[in-house]
């Protein structure tokens, strides 16, 4: 679970470059369940 997510949010960092790691861990709370 963890490795398709962090393949998500890499795919979603590739659009969204500047988005705050902050964010990016409050995104994967949701993703973790």
């Amino acid at each position: 679970m963890l490795k398709s997510m962090e393949n998500f949010l890499k795919q979603i960092k590739k659009p969204l470059k500047p988005l705050p790691i902050r964010f990016k861990r409050l995104f994967a709370l949701p993703l973790s369940f």
